[in-house]
């Protein structure tokens, strides 16, 4: 597999960037997957699908025979153990052990659980250590970031996927200074490299010697304004100033299908955050200097990172807005910017983790989801620091009643998002894998933001 950052952190506990969670894709197991074409919700760790007993319980049990990589049997308590270190949080569930069942609690009722026990962070591991998994695979023995090996795991059960390749090599090909993946395309060109999803779209359309197939993503790339740090007129002034078109223009030859228009991407739905362009009044601005921390490398839905954030700075400087661009250097040096809060905007963005809009949400403009020193949440990710009462309202009220609200109250927080400005969507991702002629067996999903390598064969 072709990267363009190397692999790093893999605990499905921490905050991972995109090549941390491939890894602990591959490592861990949760109670439920994405299944293959359809991708209809199939279970892993579990037997089968959650048992309702009355509103208030529903019941997991845990797969018979199943196993961890060093041979010893998942539990119930295993599991226990692993959706308390994160996926509980915020959620007001109790999790308690019957015999091989999970049984989940919450007095005001449950609602169904079983898309959200698909993603990273509700993987199961060894009494919840973050290290032991029932993957496919495991840790290979020299593994570096730069060319990180797995191997197949001898336990592994085989349901997802017969595990027909015994070892997979993670090649990372660093981007050029412009933050272009040319060593990266000319590797897939010449054969050395069989998969990636890495690579925009217009990347993977100058290749000629590969399969390539693209889908609605699930992502979205953001600029995220410091709520800690500017005024609601600051952050309006400077979000009406953006030409997101403009920007946009700079990672696809055809724009309009991937300008945002809101923060959730299409394929959660179409609600417009009302955000357009208008005229400055320079009398609003309470600084005209800020510093803007960019994304360490090309993303899913931000292919020219450079590109972008130096184009933002021109449109910004137009209203008398100077940005100071910093370039993050690798991961640790992002995440432990976005802890400080030491910035007054980030342009990044969001990959889903499930198909569920909340979740999505919840992510990025939750109260709850402000990075900070201490802080163990890998869903976190409100960068624009924002804690908002009515936004918190809007989210817990999706989830109620019918679907008809449910669109209501996504509505009414994207348009509140829009006015209050913490972050303005720039573009949409498209999912894009790149696989050599002898790949087999791959049925994308969009929903499956991470490849699952058990399911593939050469």
């Amino acid at each position: 597999m072709g990267l363009v950052t190397p692999a790093q952190s893999h605990d499905p506990y921490r905050a991972m960037d995109y090549i941390g969670g491939v890894v602990a894709g591959q490592l861990f197991q949760s109670p439920f997957a994405f299944g293959r074409g359809d991708g209809a919700i199939r279970p892993l760790v579990f037997a089968g699908p959650l048992e309702a007993r009355g509103a208030a319980r529903s019941v997991g049990r845990v797969r018979e025979g199943l196993r961890f990589s060093d041979g010893s049997p998942v539990t119930a308590s295993d599991v226990i153990a692993s959706l308390n270190q994160v996926w509980i949080r915020g959620r007001g569930i109790r999790l308690r052990e019957e015999r091989d069942c999970v049984i989940f609690e919450r007095p005001s009722g449950i609602a169904d659980l079983h898309a959200t026990l698909v993603t990273s962070w509700s993987a199961i591991s060894k009494n919840g250590d973050g290290r032991t998994g029932s993957g496919a695979y495991v840790v290979g023995p020299g593994s570096t970031p730069e060319r990180f090996e797995l191997v197949r795991n001898p336990h592994y059960a085989g349901q997802q996927g017969p595990g027909a390749i015994e070892s997979i090599e993670l090649r990372c090909y660093p981007p050029d200074p412009d933050g272009r993946a040319t060593k990266l395309v000319a590797a897939l060109e010449a054969g050395e490299v069989d998969f990636t999803q890495v690579l925009g779209r217009d990347d993977a359309a100058r290749l000629t010697r590969v399969r390539k197939l693209y889908q609605p993503g699930s992502s979205t790339a953001i600029l995220y304004l410091n709520t800690e740090r500017l005024d609601v007129a600051m952050r309006r002034a400077i979000v009406t100033s953006v030409d997101r078109y403009a920007l946009t223009s700079l990672c696809y030859d055809n724009p309009a299908g991937f300008v945002a228009r809101g923060l959730l991407p299409p394929r959660m739905g179409s609600y417009a955050d009302e955000v357009t362009q208008a005229p400055v009044d320079r009398g609003q601005l309470a600084k005209t200097e800020l510093e803007l921390l960019v994304v360490w490398a090309p993303r899913p839905y931000l292919s020219r990172p450079a590109k972008v954030a130096d184009a933002l700075a021109e449109q910004l400087a137009k209203v008398g807005i100077r940005l100071t661009i910093t370039h993050a250097k690798n991961a640790d040096d992002y995440f432990g910017r976005l802890e400080a809060g030491d910035y007054d905007a980030v342009l990044s963005g969001w990959i889903a983790d499930s198909g569920d809009p909340r979740e999505f949400l919840h992510s990025l403009v939750h109260g709850n989801s402000v990075l900070a020193p201490g802080v163990d949440n890998p869903s976190a990710s409100n960068l624009a620091r924002w804690r908002d009462a009515e936004a918190d309202q809007w989210i817990a009220r999706i989830d109620e009643g019918s679907q008809g609200r449910h669109s209501e109250a996504t509505a009414a927080l994207i348009r509140h998002i829009g006015e209050q400005a913490p972050l303005l969507p720039l573009m949409y991702g498209p999912s894009v894998t790149v696989l050599s002629r002898r790949v087999r067996s791959f049925e994308p999903h969009p929903l499956n933001i991470y490849p699952v390598f058990a399911e593939l064969s050469v």
